[in-house]
């Protein structure tokens, strides 16, 4: 069974979401993948970049308060012990260290375990 990773987040206070997208998608992606432990056991990995007024655009439009998320991440895992693998490698642990506060200034994370009940899928 896979477990994802669900990672909301927020830029640091002052940082650009220029700058934040840029080191986001290319330094702290880059540096990610580049990890053997993750490279072992990462099935994806997904990065929604949102421009900040379409996101609040589309979030008030739907009668939602804004999320002031700066973007979302997904990180798929090949099981749960693959994921505790990766989140207690040395290595893993030494990058999150020092790259959390270059672009970070909020970060919520939620794991889906499991497989979806799919309540409605529309035939096509």
């Amino acid at each position: 069974m896979t477990v994802q990773l669900l990672i909301f987040a927020a830029r640091k206070e002052g940082m650009s979401l220029e700058a934040f997208d840029e080191h986001w998608r290319n330094g702290h992606a880059t540096g990610f993948l580049a990890l053997p432990i993750v490279k072992k056991h990462c099935l994806k990995y997904e990065q929604y970049h949102h421009k900040n007024t379409e996101r609040e655009q589309a979030e008030v439009s739907l009668g939602l308060d804004p999320s002031g998320w700066d973007g979302v991440g997904l990180v798929e895992f090949d099981s749960m012990e693959g994921a505790q693998a990766v989140f207690s490698d040395q290595g893993f642990l030494d990058f999150v260290t020092a790259e959390v506060p270059i672009f970070l200034g909020k970060m919520e994370r939620v794991i889906l375990m499991n497989e979806p009940r799919v309540m409605y899928k529309r035939d096509e």
